[in-house]
């Protein structure tokens, strides 16, 4: 393509043209603005690559799809507002685009490619939209989210969001498919998951996924707790549950009499010692006095 112009840093495209090839702008250093005709479908596989003083891309309405690392390295770029058209945006099309703070994604797109936003050493703030059932690996890798709200049916793929090391909460439904080990390894300030209106905390005595898995099912238990695969998961996993609960959630659980059993009730008391967590401890010292029972009184002081 050459019947375009570049004028003030200003990169302006003629209307007609539909396509942006692989590679045309890459590492191009003159561009710091670029406006796109409204007839524009496809932005090439690293059309944009390299143009490290691009600020600023005014994106068609009638866009379709964005290339492989078609923007890979604009680190100059703050802000993007992708069009509800697009449907497509490639594996590493916004990587390293260190300055990036905001982005709007469009409603469309229902996977996010690996490394998509990775290395957004800035972008604190996504909306992930509902229409979204993938995030692929390290499609948030190194970027600084503050909080992410997971979409309720979604994959999430290994290190989709590790290395966030601003990231305090996430927000996820219990319809939540796939959660791979490794998915938000390395997020040092998380503390907090909001599942179905309920609050968990935890430390990080175990991996994000898993917990995130435990959180998933607690959640689907409390609604339907005759559930059988649902107790025995639970039950076989006393000491995230432990972990993660607070009191009234624990003790809706000890009502249920489904999750803590005879089989598991004494490591679950000897776990809260040994984790300090005193008033879990007496909260099911008191379930098994009270519903499973002690075989003589040595056995309660032991505990």
């Amino acid at each position: 393509m050459t019947d375009y112009q570049i004028k003030d840093g200003i990169l302006t495209i003629p209307e007609g043209v539909t396509v942006i090839s692989e590679g045309t702008f890459s590492r191009n250093q003159n561009i710091i603005r670029a406006v796109l005709p409204e007839s524009l479908k496809i932005i090439g596989k690293g059309a944009f690559y390299g143009c490290r003083n691009l600020k600023e891309i005014i994106f068609p309405e009638q866009l379709i799809s964005i290339g492989n690392g078609a923007f890979n390295g604009c680190s100059e770029l703050k802000s993007l507002r992708i069009p509800d058209s697009v449907n497509h945006i490639g594996i590493g099309a916004f990587r390293w685009c260190e300055k990036l703070e905001n982005v709007i994604l469009p409603d469309s797109l229902t996977v996010l490619r690996k490394k998509v936003f990775s290395c957004c050493l800035n972008l604190e703030h996504i909306t992930i939209l509902e229409s979204v059932v993938k995030i692929e690996e390290k499609a948030f890798h190194y970027a600084n989210l503050k909080e992410i709200a997971i979409p309720e049916v979604c994959c999430i793929k290994k290190k989709a969001f590790s290395c966030n090391t601003k990231l305090e909460r996430i927000i996820i439904s219990e319809k939540l498919n796939e959660v791979c080990a490794s998915a938000f390894k390395a997020n040092i300030r998380l503390k907090e998951i909001i599942c179905h209106d309920m609050h968990f905390s935890f430390s990080e005595k175990f991996r994000t996924d898993e917990i995130i898995s435990v959180i998933i099912r607690i959640s689907k238990f409390l609604q339907n707790p005759e559930n059988p695969e649902l107790s025995a998961y639970l039950a076989e996993r006393f000491r995230i549950v432990i972990s993660v609960c607070n009191a009234e959630i624990l003790k809706e659980l000890l009502l249920s009499g489904k999750i803590f059993t005879k089989n598991n009730i004494d490591a679950s008391i000897q776990y809260a010692n040994q984790t300090e967590n005193y008033e879990y401890q007496l909260l099911l010292m008191d379930y098994k006095a009270q519903h499973i029972g002690y075989q003589n009184i040595s056995d309660k002081l032991k505990l």
